[in-house]
């Protein structure tokens, strides 16, 4: 049977095999990293961080952490942090999302101990990447939907805030989900639940902090930082994908939500992903954002 190769990219099958309500997995990986310097890495999921050995530290507003084999660490989205490496290490994460009526309460690094049980997954999920590959996504994915509700169990009370119910908005965003991602008017939007428009949009904002136009704009986002996982897709096949009308627009977007390019982030997601992609899906420089 063929070894183990730290610096092998092994991805779960993106977010197939998740309940209703449970965290959904986008990417899940070992990698080995000899160099790993971000000054800014933000992303609209969240990120499973464990390392096998110290070398790799994580910093947020002057607090730094060390990762260390013996400790798990949570990262939620639209949180922005930095890493450097003193040395090389195996990196393995996984990044998730949540049901949008969950959203941290405040940007933290969370942090627990390695417990038996995550020690014995994380051996398994490590072992598992030598079987066959027709039984590999499925059984990857599971165990990192594993590790990523152990990790959740571990956070403190009231660090995740849940909407309150809303019917008639929740209604809406199925309407707008379905016809993702094109555009819906805010005046079918509003006819839908029997409301004003103006009645509508304040409703609308109020429950999710964001007009229909920003609502819509965020999702597309949120979806081609996930669609990044997947190195057999070009920019511009993600741009269209996500329903922008160019790269250039797209680009231009995901600059001012994320701060950096799309091409930028894709290296972001993965450090070795750029050496191992086809030459004709690998990131080229973004010449107008």
């Amino acid at each position: 049977m063929k070894a183990f190769v730290p610096r092998q990219i092994v991805t779960a099958v993106h977010g197939n095999f998740h309940p209703a309500g449970e965290p959904r997995i986008l990417h899940s990986a070992f990698v080995e990293l000899k160099k790993w310097a971000f000054p800014n890495l933000v992303a609209p999921y969240w990120r499973w961080y464990w390392n096998d050995r110290p070398g790799a530290v994580i910093s947020i507003n002057k607090r730094s952490w060390a990762l260390r084999p013996e400790r798990i660490f949570l990262i939620p989205p639209q949180t922005s942090f930095s890493t450097y490496t003193k040395n090389p290490v195996t990196h393995f994460y996984i990044h998730f999302t949540l049901p949008s009526a969950y959203t941290p309460a405040l940007p933290m690094v969370w942090s627990h101990p390695t417990g038996p049980q995550e020690a014995r997954l994380i051996g398994e999920f490590k072992n598992r990447l030598k079987g066959s590959p027709d039984f590999l996504q499925w059984d990857v994915s599971l165990r990192s939907n594993l590790l990523v509700n152990l990790a959740l169990l571990t956070l403190p009370k009231k660090s995740l805030l849940q909407r309150p119910a809303a019917p008639q908005i929740d209604h809406v965003l199925q309407l707008m989900q379905t016809s993702y991602p094109m555009s819906v008017p805010n005046a079918k939007l509003a006819a839908a639940v029997n409301m004003s428009v103006s009645a509508f949009l304040r409703e609308f904002r109020g429950v999710t902090r964001q007009s229909p136009h920003q609502h819509l704009l965020s999702r597309r986002i949120e979806n081609a930082c996930q669609l990044m996982h997947q190195p057999n897709l070009s920019i511009e096949q993600i741009a269209e994908r996500t329903g922008f009308c160019d790269r250039f627009h797209f680009s231009l977007h995901f600059k001012r939500r994320l701060h950096v390019t799309p091409s930028e982030f894709r290296r972001q997601v993965n450090v070795n992903l750029s050496a191992r992609l086809p030459v004709s899906v690998r990131p080229a420089k973004e010449r107008h954002a």
